[in-house]
């Protein structure tokens, strides 16, 4: 049995922001409160992917830091710049994301 929907939530939008959740919501083929309650509850692809992200810039940095450490035979410099490269590039990802 679904939970009767009794509350009411007011919220202020500018109407750019209206015009653009209505546009959202008709190109899914929802309501507008289907879409804010959907946008409410469940977490959206994005942040997945912005934690995802987030945790292999972790691991990266992790990685770089272990690397200039504890040099080891075989590990060459051009490892460790290949390394700080893809350090950079998710935090320009990161970044993009947080525009949005």
């Amino acid at each position: 049995m679904t939970e009767k929907r009794s509350l009411i939530f007011r919220l202020r939008l500018s109407k750019k922001e209206k015009q653009q959740a209505l546009q959202k919501a008709q190109a899914l083929g929802i309501s507008l409160s289907d879409f804010y309650r959907t946008q409410a509850t469940q977490e959206s692809s994005q942040i997945k992917l912005y934690l995802e992200l987030g945790r292999l810039g972790h691991q990266l940095t992790q990685i770089a830091s272990d690397l200039s450490r504890f040099p080891q035979e075989g590990v060459s410099t051009q490892l460790q710049a290949e390394v700080q490269v893809l350090v950079c590039e998710l935090i320009k990802i990161r970044t993009e994301l947080e525009r949005r």
